[in-house]
Formats: structure tokens, sequence, C-alpha cells
């Protein structure tokens, strides 16, 4: 079995990359084995441009049998979620791909230059309906819905505004670009993230990044061990 692992940072896997015993890196890629497992750990860079590039690069040069996103993400404040929780996101939307009318933000799909249901977009979302069962059944950290920006929330007016437009859980700057990737390549995926900060003004006093990636490895640690040893793709 194949798996690709993909995060923005070399910090947000660390403890992944030292659990993993290996130091065989080609470029941006990690190559270690675990198991019956051979896997490749992508370090694609902040934003979708660099998630999509790279992973693109990736899956054209490697068929994969699954494919995983870790990272962190931010909450929205009455989204239930708490600080270093982490959480099974199964539901992304571009959170600020359209353009601003006035002070109203309008998204690709209402300025009709997308259509809502034109693939892999269900309504205007990016949804992870391709879940293996055994493997869902084994990642039982919530289901969220999560929104993806290259401009990340910081006041009060945009935050109010993505919660009316896209009612999100979860906030992120790769989600939506993994997901796309994933879906249009038919690539089977989950993306598990730990919750850094709350979305709101900024303040970084209040982040708990530490704590977050520690919690975000320890799961994607048992995840990538039960499918090391898992005849889940058999």
């Amino acid at each position: 079995m194949k798996i690709l692992i993909t995060s923005a940072t070399q910090k947000e896997i660390q403890p992944l990359i030292d659990w993993s015993e290996s130091q065989q890196w080609q470029g941006d890629v990690l190559i270690f084995e675990k198991g019956q497992a051979q896997i490749h750990l992508l370090i694609t860079g902040v934003g979708m441009v660099g998630t999509t590039y790279n992973l693109m690069r990736a899956i054209n040069n490697t068929k994969y049998d699954i494919a995983l996103n870790f990272g962190l993400c931010g909450a929205y404040p009455d989204s239930g979620i708490d600080l270093t929780e982490v959480v099974n996101i199964t539901e992304e939307q571009f959170g600020d791909l359209g353009a601003m009318d006035n002070n109203v933000f309008r998204t690709i799909f209402e300025l009709g230059l997308t259509a809502s249901g034109q693939e892999p977009f269900y309504d205007g979302k990016l949804i992870n309906y391709n879940e293996i069962e055994i493997m869902d059944n084994y990642v039982d950290h919530d289901r969220v819905r999560g929104i993806s920006v290259n401009n990340v929330s910081g006041n009060e007016q945009q935050i109010r505004q993505r919660i009316e437009l896209f009612a999100p859980q979860v906030e992120s700057m790769e989600g939506a670009a993994f997901f796309y990737v994933m879906l249009r390549e038919s690539l089977r995926f989950f993306e598990i993230r730990a919750v850094s900060n709350l979305v709101q003004v900024r303040d970084k006093s209040k982040w708990q990044i530490s704590k977050a990636i520690e919690r975000l490895n320890n799961a994607a640690i048992e995840i990538v061990k039960f499918l090391a040893c898992s005849n889940l793709m058999g």
C-alpha cells in the first residue's frame, strides 16, 4: 500500500517525522515504511496554490492508495469545537474565491462564473463522499465543515460575513485545494486537523499551537499505524 501524507509546513508534522525514524528526503518528500505501507510525506507549502501544484506533481509521479492531509486550523467561536481538538473535515468550501460587491462578498457561484453543481462541487461545496468504511469507523474524530481562504479571517465584519455565507466550523488555508484535487483525481482521502486558535480578531497570545501540534500528531501516528497494519486496500 502507498500512502501520501501532506502538510503545509514541516513544523505541523514534525513529531510524525521524528516517529518515522527516517531521514530519506527526496526534495520536499520524506519516504519511509511502516508495516505493509510505503509512505510519502509531502510538505506542500502554505496556501492553496502551493498545495495544488505540489499535490498534482506528487500524484502524477506515483500512484497512491490513499491521501491524508494533516494540519492546524482555526475554529469558529460558536462551532462547539474546543482549542486543540482534533477534527475530521468532511466538507470544504473556498471561502474567498469571488468578488467584493461594495461591502458584500459574492462567490463565484453567485457571480455565475461556475455552476454550483459542476464537478467536483455539490451545491457549491466539496464533500468527501468517497470515504472508506473501515477507516471512517476508525477515525472517530468529529466530522466538521471547513472553509479555506488565502486571506485568514481577522476582523469582525469579515468573520460575520463568512459565517453567514458558509456556516463553517473551521478555517484553514489549504483544505479546499486538497479536496478539489482528490475529488477530481478520484483518490481516497481524509483531512485531519487540530484547532490551534479561534477565528476572531487576531491575538496570538490566545493560540495553543504547541498543544494542537502534539494532539494532531498523536492522531496522525495512530492513523498511520492502523493503515500500515491493515488490509484496507485488499
